[in-house]
């Protein structure tokens, strides 16, 4: 194995049958935290004692604003999901140098959109994801169509064939 550099960092979401990139992120994080309870008693003197309780996770995605790249999601398609209140599956994918794949998948919901614009910047934004269930671990790269194009064989026949469908 060798190091993921920040590049090869990728956040996906399943829509319209297919894995999309979150277009233009230029950081993504991913948080995931387990909460604990107290079970201290009286007598145990200055030491706490707490046992595991609930995991919760979220994300968060930064980058510049860009409008209508094929097969890829943009902040109207995010801003959408969150207005829609819809369950969104994603994937948190990091690659090393050697191509070894590490990602995690949730359903997650669209919590909060932010979109700023500044005279001396390019229009930038922030989404929040925050995880619904469980987040999974899987070692295999994500299935996803980067040029938006279909492959498509022809054949041309020669003279004197045809196709008899009895």
């Amino acid at each position: 194995m060798s190091f993921v550099v920040g590049d090869n960092v990728m956040v996906y979401i399943y829509d319209g049958g297919q894995w999309k990139p979150v277009v233009c992120g230029r950081s993504c994080t991913l948080n995931i935290a387990r909460e604990t309870i107290e079970t201290s008693i009286t007598g145990t003197g200055p030491w706490r004692k707490y046992v595991p309780a609930g995991i919760t996770w979220d994300c968060s995605i930064e980058g510049a604003v860009y409008l209508q790249k094929v097969n890829t999601l943009a902040l109207p398609d995010l801003t959408t999901m969150l207005v829609v209140g819809s369950e969104i599956l994603m994937r948190f994918q990091r690659t090393d140098q050697t191509a070894n794949v590490y990602l995690n998948e949730g359903y997650a919901l669209v919590t909060a959109v932010s979109d700023t614009g500044a005279i001396d910047s390019i229009d930038s934004f922030t989404i929040q994801l925050k995880g619904s269930g469980a987040l999974t671990s899987i070692f295999t790269p994500t299935p996803i169509n980067p040029n938006g194009k279909m492959k498509r064989l022809e054949y041309t026949g020669f003279a004197g064939e045809y196709l008899d469908r009895k």
